[in-house]
């Protein structure tokens, strides 16, 4: 493993003190970021009144209405487009030959954040992470079950994607919530995320790119349609739900733009094990 990669395996495990928070670099997180972070991992007095109201019937039902509603969502794309995205591909290869869903949009991450910046990133990462999974409660729905719960809450495991193998090795992945429709069999799969920057109208790159490859899971492949949605919260001064983006396994644009994104870093990862092996 390299230097680099035993930093992110290290940033990815740690729980971060609230030493740490404070000492996050402050050209990327503002002292108010820092605060709320604080505030959620290591609660605050008047937390229970934001709890209260994520918790209750009137926010469940609002919740659903936005994760069913696949409205386009109003905005600017992404500073870095697809066409960009494999300009960068070619020139930054992965490091490790990565065998998760995680592994797979952690290389996209890097294809578009200066590598100066990104280890206090993706320990800013890890800390919304860290929110998103303790404090974000799973929606209830009469007319859809739960069948998978991927957060930190469950003991779940990674599950195989066959479409998606390298060497003839499927990768792993883990969303974090996962419906099923009890009268039509579709899949809804929502990836939570915490984030006070600007939301892009059609996401973040490695997100979109989570949720394609969650969609081929084995478990759930031959389902007619499936949804997936970005749940987008706001931390400061307590969570609240900021935008629901949503993708469809049927959008051929998502498709085609992610399956060429993985085929890169499927044949370089394949080049890296065969050269290791030799």
């Amino acid at each position: 493993m390299s230097k680099a990669d035993s930093t992110k395996s290290l940033l990815l495990h740690q729980n971060l003190s609230k030493e740490d928070i404070l000492a996050l670099d402050p050209k990327l997180f503002s002292a108010e970021d820092k605060k709320a972070y604080i505030a959620l991992l290591y609660g605050q007095p008047d937390e229970w009144t934001w709890k209260r109201n994520l918790q209750s019937a009137a926010s469940n039902i609002r919740r659903w209405k936005l994760l069913l509603n696949e409205e386009a969502a109003l905005g600017q794309q992404y500073r870095v487009r697809h066409k960009k995205l494999l300009d960068l591909a070619t020139l930054y290869p992965p490091k490790l030959v990565g065998q998760t869903v995680t592994d797979f949009t952690d290389w996209i991450f890097r294809l578009y954040i200066p590598e100066r910046e990104y280890s206090s990133l993706l320990r800013g990462q890890s800390l919304e992470r860290e929110i998103a999974v303790r404090r974000i409660p799973i929606p209830s729905h009469s007319g859809w079950k739960p069948i998978f719960d991927g957060t930190g809450n469950s003991n779940s495991s990674a599950l195989p994607i066959s479409e998606l193998a390298i060497n003839g090795i499927p990768l792993r992945g883990k969303p974090d919530l996962v419906f099923c429709e009890k009268a039509t069999k579709r899949i809804l799969i929502v990836e939570l995320k915490t984030s006070e920057a600007e939301i892009p109208s059609n996401g973040w790159p490695n997100m979109s790119a989570q949720l394609w490859a969650y969609s081929k899971i084995d478990k759930w492949r031959d389902a007619k349609e499936i949804l997936l949605v970005g749940e987008v919260w706001g931390f400061r001064n307590g969570l609240r739900l900021r935008k629901v983006l949503h993708w469809n396994n049927r959008d051929q644009t998502l498709e085609r733009e992610n399956a060429e994104l993985f085929d890169c870093y499927r044949t370089y990862c394949e080049t890296l094990a065969n050269l290791s092996n030799t």
